[in-house]
C-alpha cells in the first residue's frame, strides 16, 4: 500500500468512526449514504449541495474498498481524496453536513409554525389542527406537486417521439407543396 492510500485510509477510518457513532453500527459511511438514498424530504431539494456530496461519499467509499482489498499495492488514492475526506468530517463535527442541514431546516420549520397558529384547507375553520400535522401535511403536499410537474424518462421519450414525428410531417408536407408549384 502506497504512503497516499495509508494517510487516506486512516482519514476514513476516522470519518467512518463518527458516522458509525452516529448510526450505532459498524458501517458508518455506508449508513450514511444510505440514510441519504432513504431521505425524501422537501428541504432535500433546497440543498444546493446534496447530489455532490452524495457521489464524492460513494466515490470516497468506493476507494476505501479498493484499498481494503488491494492486492497489487498499485495506489488508488489521491491527495485531493484525502482533502475530501477531512472536509466532510469536518462537516459532520461542525454540523453543516447535508443529514444534519435537512434536520436543522425541518426543526426550523416546525419551530417556525409553533410561534403562528395555522389551520388546515381540508378542516373547518373552527377547528385547529396540530403544527408538527400541518407540516407534515405540507411538505407531504409539496413533494407531491414537485413530483406531478417532474415528467419520467418515459415522458419525455414521448414527447421527443411526438416531436420527431410533427417534424418529419412537416418535411413531408413541404416537399408535396414544392411538388405541386414546382
Amino acid at each position: 500500500m502506497e504512503d497516499v492510500d495509508n494517510r487516506f485510509f486512516e482519514e476514513y477510518k476516522w470519518l467512518n468512526k463518527i458516522c458509525s457513532e452516529i448510526f450505532s453500527c459498524n458501517n458508518g459511511v455506508s449508513e450514511y449514504i444510505s440514510e441519504m438514498e432513504k431521505e425524501n424530504s422537501f428541504f432535500k431539494y433546497k440543498l444546493s449541495t446534496w447530489d455532490i456530496d452524495y457521489k464524492e461519499l460513494k466515490h470516497l467509499r468506493r476507494i476505501r474498498n479498493k484499498i481494503a482489498h488491494d492486492v497489487t499495492g498499485v495506489q488508488f488514492s489521491k491527495e485531493e481524496d484525502i482533502e475530501s475526506v477531512k472536509k466532510f468530517y469536518e462537516r459532520i463535527i461542525n454540523g453543516d453536513d447535508p443529514l444534519t442541514q435537512i434536520r436543522k431546516a425541518e426543526e426550523a420549520a416546525r419551530k417556525n409554525l409553533s410561534h403562528t397558529k395555522k389551520y388546515d384547507d381540508n378542516e373547518p375553520k373552527n377547528e385547529k389542527i396540530t403544527n408538527t400535522n400541518y407540516l407534515d401535511n405540507k411538505v407531504k403536499q409539496t413533494n407531491i406537486s414537485y413530483h406531478e410537474n417532474k415528467l419520467s424518462r418515459r415522458d419525455w421519450f414521448h414527447v421527443i417521439i411526438i416531436s420527431f414525428c410533427i417534424i418529419i410531417g412537416i418535411i413531408i408536407v413541404s416537399f408535396y407543396i414544392v411538388e405541386l408549384f414546382f
